[in-house]
Order: structure tokens, then C-alpha cells, then sequence
């Protein structure tokens, strides 16, 4: 029978002894280190931002079309089919789309570059 690889080291450490940065897994030591590259930070906040306006915008105006009304998947329940048109629910969707813009546009203008050193 094959044993399962030990997944605590042998030597064993201080209980108040903070282990070091640089023996981390997944951590490279000195020179070696890598760091993301400043054109893919743009890119993933370029696809966060066009991402949380575009569902904001989304959640701004589907409850207001009659493509919420008419869901199929509303018809088999008589009692969340009117919850659905009610104003209120509608006022609520729309504004998670709104804070979802908001979160969007917020994301774009406090974002800071991470300088490298």
C-alpha cells in the first residue's frame, strides 16, 4: 500500500516564529521574482469596468420591458409572477444596476498602478 505524501513539514517551528515571505509556495526567491505585467493590469481593469457597466446597464432596463412581465418561467407561479411586476421589486433591480455602474466607474477612477521597485 502507497503512503500519502506528508502534508506538514518534519522539523518543526516556533509557535511565534512568523515564516518568512520569500519560503511561501508559489513565492520565487530574489531576482527571480516575477511580477504582473503593467499592460495586463490595464486589461483586467479595462474587462472589469466595460463588465459591471454593461450588467448594470442590463439590470437598469430589462424590469422595465415587457420581456419581464411575459417570463415564462414566471407563469407557473402566480404569486412570484406579481411580485416580479410589482414596482418595488422592479426599483430594486434597477438599482443594483445602478451601484453596479457605479462600482464599475469607481473601479476606473481610484484605480492606482502598483510601482514597481
Amino acid at each position: 500500500m502507497t503512503q500519502q505524501p506528508s502534508l506538514f513539514p518534519r522539523e518543526s517551528r516556533a509557535s511565534n516564529q512568523a515564516p518568512n515571505p520569500d519560503q511561501l509556495p508559489g513565492r520565487k526567491r530574489g531576482a527571480d521574482s516575477r511580477q504582473i505585467p503593467l499592460w495586463l493590469m490595464y486589461v483586467e481593469l479595462l474587462v472589469r469596468v466595460v463588465v459591471c457597466i454593461s450588467i448594470g446597464l442590463v439590470l437598469i432596463w430589462l424590469p422595465w420591458t415587457p420581456l419581464w412581465a411575459s417570463n415564462p418561467l414566471l407563469l407557473h407561479s402566480p404569486r412570484l409572477a406579481y411580485l416580479a411586476v410589482n414596482g418595488i421589486a422592479r426599483g430594486i433591480v434597477s438599482g443594483m444596476g445602478l451601484l453596479d455602474i457605479w462600482i464599475g466607474i469607481s473601479d476606473a477612477i481610484h484605480y492606482k498602478e502598483v510601482e514597481s521597485k
